[in-house]
């Protein structure tokens, strides 16, 4: 039987008939809340079910499901009157009041045209998790894996999120990255945008399941756990078969005969160097201050890159060396040999007796001259495991294949050199103890300085148009989930308005993608007018000028370019002592640290980089600036490189 549309009089409410089912009497997951139930009316069409919690409309619904129960108790029930929608509730605390609603379509009349009526026919007052304090939803796939898998969702808990733990069969909880941008939630703020998490987790070998805990950590210390289910693990795709592996390099070392013979004669002496990528950045910062103090000393280079950029033409042309672009990181085996091979081909044409190089993407470069006999000397930047490296600068769990690879790059060079400590011991089970080296990065000084000297803190200020009385904190790198720049703003805005009112935070870097846009959207929307989201800047320079203090929230850093030059301007650092962070900046004196990933112990920090005094601020920039150039000039790790490479011209091993 169908609902019959009825004319315009009468008690409409008559005949409405209609029920909210839910599976329990408790709601788990606020965010995540299945609204299920029933409804018909005996003499009206049904358009839609409107839903509401606590008087907020949070859902909507047409009515699609048979539910013959109904049927067989109500004659009058239309086929269709079950209806189910999925929805978030938003704020609610330890308990809720859902609402169903009916749109009814009244037929119209010579006194009145056809209209719809909203029409309550059921309501439910329901208990919440937890008093309602958290809320979230875990997004977990049904087969993960194998090797590493991203556990993402969202989370929110009152007061407020500090921060969010992960953990895996019970193993030691890992920090997620919050403050991820999410889908808003209607009427709950610019805050309800940014409750995104995420964090990459390392699989044990031979897992089959996995149970992952996700715990909410409120600025008060409040802990809850949010729901998750478990999850099945992958099997491990086939490797390139023993005798595939054998081929390979059977064909590699008839290869390399060949081009012996097309290029014959003694090595020419450069060094082969090896870039991810041309563009601008820390790495490669890193790699021209060594290219340029190597060329000083007249070494000469050719040079392989996974992609081009400004760097290009500079190596080309102030350093005379040839380049070739040789793509990305391969994605299987039978790619990788072909790049490899691509790299030795370029080796052996320009009669390199020794590789350099640079980030843990140019591993190929490695094997390539492992194979050809030549020593190596390669710099890792990356303070992540090597499962979960490739995992983050993939975006999915790296071939196995080519994971392999790379290790096998790790055991067989002769001198892998780290910036930090901390990412030394990252790798202290993947890299033999002999072949590690700590060389701290460095500045070139003289010239960083005689550039700063032409432009003066007032200067600097008139042409950003900051005010001169302002407490002026500078975040300076790419605008991306990594650095943190979202957390930043978010911590900024929970210091008191009146901290807020004499003092600006300037987040340099931005560019045109989700994150990027996602930061302009918080600021806005949170009516943030003191904070400012600043395009790249080919003259930063001028912000280390006008900054006070350089502030940094990155999880993930080594060394960073941005806190060595803000340092040696004389700038103290405000920031979360993530891997190398804490060997560069001392806590209380270059500056205020505290632990990564966590929102309620970064707005201390700013809040003690917003109210220190004059003289403290000049006491920190001395000790930063005073650290800097004693430990990080660039002449220590260029002189490294040099020494390394006269040991193998003493030893004929370049000859």
């Amino acid at each position: 039987m169908t609902d019959r549309r009825p004319s315009g009089g009468g008690n409409l409410r008559r005949g409405l008939r209609g029920s909210i089912d839910l599976p329990s009497d408790t709601i788990e997951d606020p965010a995540r809340v299945v609204v299920a139930g029933w409804t018909f009316h005996e003499h009206a069409d049904v358009v839609l079910v409107v839903v509401f919690a606590d008087g907020r409309l949070v859902g909507t619904v047409e009515r699609e499901i048979d539910r013959p129960d109904v049927a067989s108790v109500h004659g009058a029930a239309s086929a269709r009157s079950g209806w189910s929608v999925t929805v978030a509730l938003g704020p609610v605390g330890g308990q809720v009041t859902l609402s169903a609603q009916a749109l009814v379509a009244v037929a119209g009349t010579d006194d009145q045209a056809a209209r719809t009526v909203l029409l309550p026919f059921a309501e439910r007052l329901v208990a919440v998790r937890d008093g309602g304090r958290v809320r979230g939803a875990v997004d977990l796939p049904d087969v993960v894996g194998p090797g590493t898998f991203l556990v993402s969702g969202t989370a929110d808990i009152t007061p407020a999120l500090a921060r969010v733990e992960v953990a895996l069969d019970g193993g030691a909880a890992v920090l997620a990255r919050t403050s991820l941008p999410s889908a808003p939630e209607r009427g709950a703020g610019p805050e309800s945008a940014v409750r995104g998490f995420s964090a990459t987790l390392e699989l044990p070998a031979g897992a089959r399941e996995a149970d992952v805990r996700v715990t909410a950590v409120a600025t008060d210390g409040t802990r809850a756990a949010l729901p998750t289910t478990p999850v099945r693990v992958a099997e491990e795709p086939p490797r390139p078969s023993d005798e595939r592996t054998r081929v390979n390099r059977e064909r590699f070392e008839q290869h390399v005969a060949a081009q012996h013979r097309a290029f014959p004669g003694p090595r020419s002496g450069c060094v082969l160097v090896a870039a991810h990528d041309l563009g601008i950045g820390g790495a490669q910062g890193y790699l021209d201050d060594l290219m340029n103090g190597l060329h000083q000393h007249g070494v000469t280079f050719c040079v392989v890159a996974g992609s081009d950029g400004p760097l290009l033409e500079r190596i080309e042309t102030t350093y005379g060396a040839p380049v070739l672009v040789v793509g990305q990181v391969p994605s299987n085996a039978e790619l990788l040999e072909t790049q490899i091979r691509l790299v030795a081909d370029f080796a052996i044409e320009h009669g390199a007796v020794a590789c350099l190089a640079n980030t843990l993407v140019t591993f190929p470069a490695v094997l390539a001259a492992s194979r050809l006999e030549l020593p190596s000397t390669w710099a890792i930047h990356e303070s992540f495991s090597p499962p979960i490296f490739w995992h983050e600068f993939l975006g999915a769990p790296a071939n196995p294949a080519i994971l392999a690879a790379m290790y096998e790059a790790l055991s067989v060079c002769e001198a892998v050199l780290f910036e930090a400590e901390a990412t030394r011991q990252v790798y202290r089970h993947v890299v033999p103890s002999e072949s590690a080296a700590l060389v701290p990065y460095g500045l070139d000084i003289e010239p960083f300085d005689r550039a700063l000297a032409t432009t003066s803190r007032g200067r600097a200020r008139d042409e950003l148009g900051i005010p001169h009385d302002e407490r002026v904190l500078v975040c300076v790198g790419s605008v991306e989930p990594r650095k943190g720049q979202l957390p930043l703003a978010r911590a900024f805005a929970r210091l008191d308005s009146e901290l807020r009112a004499g003092a600006s935070l300037h987040l340099i870097g931005a560019s045109d993608n989700s994150y990027s846009n996602a930061l302009r959207d918080y600021v806005r929307d949170a009516a943030l007018d003191n904070v400012h989201v600043v395009p790249a800047d080919p003259d930063i320079l001028r912000w280390y000028a006008a900054a006070d203090v350089l502030v940094s929230a990155s999880d993930v850093e080594s060394m960073p370019r941005t806190m060595l030059e803000a340092m040696l301007a004389g700038r103290p650092v405000a920031a979360t002592a993530a891997f190398g962070v804490g060997e560069l900046v001392e806590n209380d004196v270059s500056g205020w640290l505290c632990e990564p990933g966590d929102l309620h112990e970064l707005s201390g920090v700013l809040r003690k980089a917003v109210t220190a005094d004059v003289e403290t601020l000049a006491r920190f920039g001395t000790a930063a600036r005073a650290h800097v150039a004693s430990r990080h000039s660039a002449t220590g790790f260029v002189g490294h490189v040099l020494d390394w490479l006269h040991r193998l011209d003493s030893a004929g091993t370049t000859s």
